[in-house]
């Protein structure tokens, strides 16, 4: 089997793992749509058996018409995020990125009663496939949320310098007992989501320069850095 064909069986493998992971999130995403738009049809069913007023009818339908569209929306965004698929390489900003993934797994933090630190704001940039970051990204921030115990802080810092962004994760120290010992090149006899998550975030962003290195901090949680070249145009 070519590499080429290797790396994309893991990511499709990976992809798969966080859809299962992640389908009750999915479904919230896509109940909240549903519910806007029977929220519109009542109003509207209240508008027909009331006074019958032309314009209140009028706004009610508008209502239902913008909750259908809202809701072909999410449903479109979630496919796109539940299919991976190759794309040219474009400036993506990591800081949207990580925003929307926070935001998607809040349910999942709250479980945990995590102290999520705030969402980054400055807009960060980088060159890449938006889809594949996304899968990686999604990927470390699940298994952090999985590995910290209850209560603890979830630190996702994100910051650069004059060449590199930085996004550090905590829980680097999750993936010490991951074994690549094929030098992360083959199909290893088993493998685990640890293993798979690491060789296939390692992948995506060594593909345009990036790196992914870990580090000890006073939590002993260790931390989970990814370095990439920023794009600062």
């Amino acid at each position: 089997m070519r590499q080429k064909s290797l790396d994309q069986v893991l990511r499709l493998v990976l992809q798969g793992m966080l859809n299962e992971q992640n389908a009750g999130a999915y479904l919230h995403d896509m109940r909240g749509g549903l519910q806007a738009m029977r929220n519109s049809i009542e109003l509207l069913t209240r508008s027909a058996r009331g006074s019958g007023d032309p314009a209140a009818m009028d706004r009610a339908a508008e209502l239902a018409k913008r909750a259908l569209a809202g809701h072909e929306r999410t449903l479109s965004l979630v496919i796109d995020e539940m299919v991976l698929t190759d794309e040219p390489a474009v400036s993506v900003d990591v800081a949207a990125l990580l925003r929307e993934i926070l935001a998607f797994l809040q349910n999942a933090i709250a479980a945990k009663e995590l102290i999520a630190s705030p969402a980054p704001v400055a807009s960060l940039r980088v060159l890449g496939e938006r889809k594949k970051l996304h899968l990686c990204l999604m990927a470390l921030v699940s298994n952090a949320i999985d590995y910290l115990p209850k209560g603890a802080p979830l630190n996702v810092n994100l910051y650069r310098d004059a060449e590199e962004v930085f996004l550090e994760i905590p829980g680097g120290n999750l993936y010490e007992t991951v074994n690549l010992s094929d030098g992360g090149k083959g199909m290893p006899a088993e493998i685990g989501q640890l293993e798979l998550t690491l060789k296939v975030c390692r992948e995506i962003v060594g593909t345009h320069g990036g790196r992914i290195v870990f580090r000890s901090d006073d939590s002993g949680d260790g931390v989970l850095q990814i370095c990439h070249p920023v794009l600062n145009h």
